[in-house]
């Protein structure tokens, strides 16, 4: 997903204000889901386009193909319509989208077929041996203390040597957004600085292979990560499971 920076000012819905005063992950998840069921077609007009990110896009196929995992599936989590899905499909790669939201995987049913998935990012219906996740713009919604541990679990299934690409609004602190594409609907945002964003996928067992901070558009700037899994096994605690 590819959200744009939208106006936080205070809202006097009686829905906004007791969803800003809940921050747990699972408050968080439900009401954020619920906004990208409603905005589901807006979402998948705005952002077909898939320009912005088209290098993004070729460099993490290329990649899975150098380092010979062309012949594993790749996960695009938070698929959203299934834009990024499709473009690995066509690029010869098997793709399977991951979305919470229903109505975002429906709005793209009829263009982009393949496989896709409900299922929340924190708890991963998947096993190991995954080539590549590719995380466009959609871990932004996960409160910062789970952070840490969603990304263990997707180094954990990746085989040794997967690819994972990130990309997170760059920024300090979280907050509830009052406004959706136009529409009076919340969503949260985490925001990270690029030191803690490397220290957390480091802490995660991943090697970063390059990166950098995109210039800022429409007041928003995004950190870009490519990471890979060491050729060893994890030793990670994944508590929490």
């Amino acid at each position: 997903m590819v959200p744009e920076q939208d106006s936080v000012q205070a809202s006097g819905s009686d829905e906004l204000n007791k969803a800003q005063q809940d921050f747990s992950g699972a408050a968080i998840s439900a009401r954020t889901t619920a906004t990208y069921d409603e905005i589901a077609q807006i979402y998948y007009d705005k952002w077909h386009d898939r320009s912005a990110i088209q290098q993004h896009l070729g460099r993490f196929v290329d990649m899975i193909r150098v380092y010979g995992l062309a012949d594993l599936p790749v996960i695009d989590v938070g698929c959203g319509p299934g834009f990024d899905a499709d473009h690995f499909r066509r690029a010869g790669l098997f793709a399977v989208g991951l979305d919470l939201s229903t109505e975002m995987m429906r709005a793209g049913r009829s263009e982009y077929g393949g496989d896709y998935v409900q299922a929340d990012m924190r708890r991963l219906p998947l096993v190991n041996k995954i080539g590549g996740v590719w995380l466009s713009a959609s871990m932004l919604h996960v409160p910062r203390d789970e952070t840490p541990l969603v990304l263990q679990r997707f180094a954990a299934i990746l085989a040794p040597g997967g690819i994972l690409y990130i990309s997170l609004k760059a920024g300090r602190g979280a907050e509830w957004t009052t406004k959706s594409h136009g529409q009076p609907l919340p969503r949260y945002f985490v925001y990270w600085q690029p030191d803690e964003l490397d220290a957390l996928l480091r802490g995660a067992g991943l090697q970063i292979v390059d990166g950098w901070t995109s210039p800022a558009k429409q007041d928003t700037t995004w950190l870009i990560r490519f990471a890979r899994r060491a050729s060893g096994s994890l030793d990670l605690s994944l508590s929490g499971n």
